[in-house]
């Protein structure tokens, strides 16, 4: 008899609180989704009114800038300027087409009735490495991939906020949902018998920041929730590889 995978999902019937977080939050993607392009622009505003502000100052207090001197500091400015509005106004219509995508999922799955729903059974085959924006967990997702999280303390993850900071993701079995497959966790819970962490941090005796750098690159960029195809055995070797050059 073959032994189940440790990660697992499917389509289900939401439940009713589940159903109605989704219903939210595709209306909060959809709202804010007309807002990115906004907050680009918005984004590169302090940054003119520094430059230009201090010109002006400048010249107030030293009267040091001729009249013909501003046609060049502005066009010098502006070279300097541009690209980055460029680079902000990008990222926006990226964040902006990600939004649209994530709503719309969920809003079909909020017509069906249905989500996707995760589950996983840990054991001590997993690490946690931290970082400035989070926690990162890698452990088996079956004997072929490493499932990846990327639990973060920036936004509205509530895996962070309620499970992971108190301690009480600590757990052999994690019960999630979600409305796609770039919709964020919902209903996470940790249930059943506490499991020791493995914290990469505690093996290694120090917080390195390049620690979660360098697998997240190791693991070739996965989203949260990603499926990695290097079997844990592979992972683990390369942080205990890491833990070894301390």
């Amino acid at each position: 008899m073959t032994e189940a995978a440790p990660y697992g999902v499917a389509k289900v019937p939401a439940p009713p609180e589940v159903l109605e977080r989704i219903r939210r939050t595709a209306d909060e993607n959809a709202e804010g989704e007309g807002r990115t392009l906004l907050r680009g622009l918005l984004a590169v505003a302090p940054v003119l009114l520094i430059v230009y502000g201090a010109i002006v100052l400048l010249d107030l207090a030293f009267g040091i800038i001729e009249p013909a001197h501003w046609i060049v500091l502005v066009m010098g400015s502006t070279i300097l300027i541009v690209p980055m509005l460029l680079m902000h106004l990008r990222d926006a219509r990226e964040a902006k087409a990600a939004m649209a995508a994530t709503a719309a999922a969920q809003r079909r799955a909020a017509e069906a009735g249905e989500a996707m729903r995760h589950e996983l059974r840990r054991d001590t085959r997993h690490w946690f490495v931290e970082h400035e924006h989070g926690v990162m967990l890698v452990c088996p997702a079956d004997d072929r991939r490493t499932l990846f999280l990327d639990v973060s303390s920036i936004s509205d993850d509530e895996r962070h906020e309620a499970w992971f900071a108190p301690g009480r993701i600590h757990t052999d079995r994690w019960v999630w949902f979600t409305a796609g497959d770039a919709s964020p966790p919902i209903g996470f819970e940790a249930t059943g018998t506490p499991l020791p962490p493995n914290s990469l941090e505690a093996a290694a005796g120090r917080y390195d920041p390049e620690d979660a750098v360098a697998l997240f690159e190791f693991l070739g960029s996965p989203a949260d929730g990603g499926l990695v195809r290097k079997p844990f055995a592979t992972v683990d070797a390369f942080l205990r590889a890491r833990i070894a050059q301390r």
